[in-house]
């Protein structure tokens, strides 16, 4: 794929993954957090299924460009966190895959409490 095509094929597939998790998030808004939970497990679930499926068939890089990278990206990035981890797991980089996870979860927590705090006080 060229590039302009790759970026059409990304924004197709984020654009549908964000609709998804919009509606779902609309939909069970009362049942958070076990909404951001089911869609981080499915997106995972679809994010290893899809890679496991197409990988090794370059003809069809074109789908895990649209429904890995687009959808479970647009969807959620969990599934990617969660593949990489696993691939890190199987690389038995499992030093690394600790590291990487901590500071992953910790990063992540602190950005959103100093997003948190810098945005009360606009």
């Amino acid at each position: 794929m060229n590039t302009v095509t790759t970026m059409v094929v990304l924004a197709a597939g984020g654009s549908a993954g964000s609709i998804l998790r919009g509606w779902l998030g609309e939909r069970f808004a009362t049942m958070l957090p076990w909404t951001t939970l089911f869609i981080n497990v499915t997106g995972s679930f679809a994010s290893g299924w899809l890679n496991g499926h197409f990988s090794g068939e370059p003809d069809k890089a074109w789908v895990l460009t649209l429904a890995v990278t687009g959808v479970c990206g647009g969807y959620t990035t969990f599934s990617t966190l969660a593949f990489q981890l696993l691939v890190m797991w199987r690389e038995r980089r499992s030093g690394r895959l600790a590291i990487y996870l901590t500071l992953t979860l910790g990063l992540g927590l602190l950005a959103a409490w100093a997003g948190l705090v810098a945005g009360a006080r606009h």
